[in-house]
């Protein structure tokens, strides 16, 4: 069986699930690696996530 980490991140979203992914689940082999870039257009004032985020709060929908 091949799982997503959403199966992991679901025990945060829903109160009841039929399983506990730390517990009934064990890794026995890694099938592969995702990378994830975050990329800001050079004109933003941001020099770092935590810069980003803090914009992102203060400008609610206007970043995408």
């Amino acid at each position: 069986m091949v799982i997503h980490n959403a199966t992991a991140i679901n025990q945060t979203l829903y109160p009841k699930l039929p399983y506990d992914a730390a517990r009934d689940f064990a890794q026995v082999a890694l099938v592969g690696v995702t990378p994830h870039t975050l990329v800001v257009h050079p004109t933003l004032p941001v020099k770092n996530v935590k810069d980003l985020i803090a914009m992102a709060k203060g400008k609610p929908g206007a970043l995408n």
